[in-house]
């Protein structure tokens, strides 16, 4: 919305410049305009003041005078009117230059709001990475502390009823669980890490 709004405004100040130098121009065109119907009213006041000094010398000298007068009136209306025009052009060519320096103003605005810094909100964030499992570690158990016994299951009884339980301790100071129940039952097995 706020982009629309700039470019809405943009616009608008681009006609007016292209007004207000059209308008110069043809300001500009009026005083040239002028300047020509001024020579040419002279000269015909100079061929009907030859004219009329042809017919009489009085006249002629009181043409003259209301001639001097006109031309004088004239010319005062003639640089009223172009300082009036110059200072237009003049006026005109300033505010263009105020309103090209805007429009420039306004695109650079309108490329930095509609850029990375969007109005309607950052971009989303990137994808999270996928961490491979990492695999379980394998190898064999190492004893501690010179451990020579330990860890292993029950033996094997020599006879007789009564089943054998419980794997032996760990022989030394190890750490690891105790052995599981013997294979098969009897008395006398012996224990393991003893």
């Amino acid at each position: 919305m706020v982009v629309i709004v700039i470019m809405m405004v943009v616009m608008v100040m681009v006609v007016a410049m292209v007004v207000m130098e059209v308008f110069g121009v043809m300001m500009v065109v009026m005083v040239v305009v002028m300047v020509v119907v001024m020579v040419v009213m002279v000269n015909g006041i100079v061929v009907v003041m030859e004219v009329v000094w042809t017919m009489t010398t009085m006249m002629v000298m009181e043409m003259m005078v209301v001639m001097v007068i006109i031309v004088m009136v004239m010319v005062l209306l003639t640089v009223v009117v172009t300082e009036m025009v110059v200072m237009a052009v003049l006026v005109g060519m300033v505010l263009g230059m105020v309103i090209k320096v805007m429009v420039v103003v306004m695109v650079l605005l309108v490329i930095v709001v509609d850029g990375d810094y969007d109005v309607d909100g950052g971009g989303s964030g990137g994808d999270n990475g996928d961490g491979d499992s990492g695999d379980e570690g394998s190898g064999d158990s190492k004893f501690v502390d010179g451990c020579d016994d330990g860890y292993g299951d029950g033996g094997i009884g020599d006879g007789g009823g009564g089943e054998y339980d419980g794997g032996g301790d760990d022989g030394g100071d190890c750490s690891g669980d105790d052995g599981g129940d013997g294979y098969i039952g009897g008395d006398g097995g012996c224990r393991d890490g003893d």
